[in-house]
């Protein structure tokens, strides 16, 4: 069966405790990418919940909106 591969936007407490713990239990997948405006907190929230890259949005501003 093929890995079903997961990103969560915003990691507030909806993500924490009712959008993110259904997806974690799904067979054969894994949680890859989680995004906040705080990259600290993108990082806590990766660790706690074992996501492999945190993300924050000044990151995507950065590299999505130079001209």
């Amino acid at each position: 069966m093929a890995i079903l591969r997961w990103g969560i936007l915003g990691c507030g407490n909806v993500a924490q405790y009712k959008g993110g713990p259904p997806l974690y239990s799904v067979d054969d997948s894994q949680r890859i990418v989680v995004m906040r405006r705080d990259q600290a907190k993108a990082e806590d929230f990766a660790e706690r919940h074992g996501a492999k890259h945190a993300y924050s949005s000044e990151l995507t501003d950065t590299f999505c909106f130079q001209r």
